[in-house]
């Protein structure tokens, strides 16, 4: 019933309300935000973790996905702890590799989030339905961190954690809060966060075709 009711939902959405969130991105496509927002709809949900564990989380994410990719014309769906450019403060997390460390912006993601947003897999690959203790980086901080050396199974720490992630893959970089700033350190993570007590969700979806208006 709820995978149902959740495809009726969406399915309003994607005939009235157009490209929604990403709307206003259209006119910005020509300056190159490193991502494409032109047939993406977006919508912000947020998960009460007060009776959800780790594993009821991840059913929903599983139960989200689906239900968005049995709407008539969707091509792909993703989920993401935030968007590129729809904050001017996103959330920020300290990763090392050996004796440097640097601050970058992290998204938490799931499903086919890159397809949707039309971000290119560089080198490597995006994340396994079921992995958790692995890391994809943005071509900036591939740079930064390993100059022309391979990115590829090496592994980062991220700050909180006791446990490196290994890295299998990287992806172009996106603007993150403003179109005119130069790109920033950028890493991705499987979304399987397990502590938090709210946990905001944006929901990606991609369509063969939507109506703009």
């Amino acid at each position: 019933m709820l995978l149902v009711t959740f495809q009726l939902a969406l399915a309003v959405v994607l005939t009235t309300a157009g490209v929604l969130c990403l709307k206003s991105f259209l006119r910005l496509s020509d300056v190159g935000p490193g991502f494409e927002a032109k047939a993406v709809v977006a919508a912000q949900l947020v998960v009460r973790r007060s009776q959800l564990n780790l594993e009821g989380f991840l059913a929903l994410q599983a139960t989200i996905l689906e239900a968005a990719r049995g709407v008539p014309n969707v091509d792909s769906a993703g989920l993401a702890s935030q968007l590129p450019l729809l904050s001017k403060s996103q959330s920020h997390l300290f990763v090392r590799r050996g004796s440097m460390h640097r601050s970058c912006v992290f998204f938490k993601v799931a499903g086919e989030y890159f397809r949707t947003m039309g971000m290119s897999v560089l080198s490597g690959r995006p994340f396994a339905d079921s992995e958790s203790r692995v890391a994809i980086v943005g071509e900036t901080m591939a740079r930064q961190f390993w100059g022309s050396q391979n990115a590829l199974g090496d592994h980062l720490l991220m700050d909180g954690e006791k446990t490196p992630r290994e890295v299998i893959g990287v992806v172009n970089d996106v603007k993150t809060s403003e179109m005119s700033q130069d790109p920033e350190s950028q890493v991705y993570l499987p979304d399987n966060r397990s502590n938090a007590a709210t946990v905001p969700l944006t929901l990606v979806v991609g369509a063969a075709e939507i109506a703009v208006l």
